[in-house]
């Protein structure tokens, strides 16, 4: 996809009440990955969730529901790209569309009988999204944690925006970050103090969980001269 200035998608998808947008762009980057792959998409959840700023859940439910539909057909190989190992194939059938060239020389969203002009920035316009929110939930957990994570990481961002999708607020990052590093600093756990654990699938029980502060030694300063 990287070659991909432009996705396709055909009329009939796009009038198709049954798909939600989610569903719709997930049927234009399979056709657009044909169109420029031999005829099959071998993206995996991941990229498809990098791609669109979304949780893989969200593109697994996607797919499923394009293959319920007959929009598409998945397929299993074992070797591919010249490795052995399980692959996944994704075609499109005949009720999903034929692929098309986009007669146009420059990145826009080609349909099935009429040409719409839809500029690159609207398409990627997700990929964007959340961009001052992930940089100030990065730098939080950088300075308490005393880490050095980048927030322009697609991991990184995929993880963030898959929980702001789901409700949470920046706050609500904050709050787990101040549990965890209460907790979790200066001991062997302190090496899970990053984004793939903290904003993961446990997101919301760390944010539910107490704050457990450490208690402060008190010293005595006439106790610690006698000592000296």
């Amino acid at each position: 996809m990287d070659n991909c200035k432009y996705i396709t998608i055909s009329g009939n998808i796009l009038s198709d009440k049954r798909l939600n947008s989610t569903d719709k762009l997930v049927y234009g980057i399979i056709e657009s990955a044909c169109r420029i792959d031999n005829g099959c998409c071998t993206l995996n959840n991941k990229s498809f969730s990098d791609i669109l700023g979304v949780s893989k859940s969200y593109v697994k439910r996607a797919i499923a529901k394009l293959e319920r539909l007959n929009l598409i057909t998945k397929n299993q190989n074992y070797e591919a790209h010249g490795k052995k190992g399980t692959w996944r194939t994704i075609v499109l059938t005949s009720l999903g569309g034929e692929l098309q060239e986009c007669p146009h020389g420059e990145s826009l969203l080609c349909t099935e009988g009429s040409h719409k002009s839809v500029p690159q920035k609207n398409i990627n316009k997700n990929n964007n999204k959340y961009i001052v929110e992930i940089k100030e939930i990065i730098d939080c957990l950088n300075l308490k944690a005393r880490k050095n994570f980048r927030s322009s990481t697609a991991a990184t961002q995929s993880l963030i925006k898959a929980r702001l999708n789901e409700g949470f607020t920046v706050e609500d990052f904050k709050k787990v970050i101040d549990i965890k590093c209460n907790e979790w600093l200066g001991s062997d756990y302190a090496q899970y103090l990053r984004p793939q654990t903290l904003f993961g699938t446990k997101f919301e029980s760390y944010l539910n969980s107490i704050d457990t502060v450490k208690p402060k030694k008190d010293f005595d300063i006439l106790s610690t001269y006698e000592t000296l």
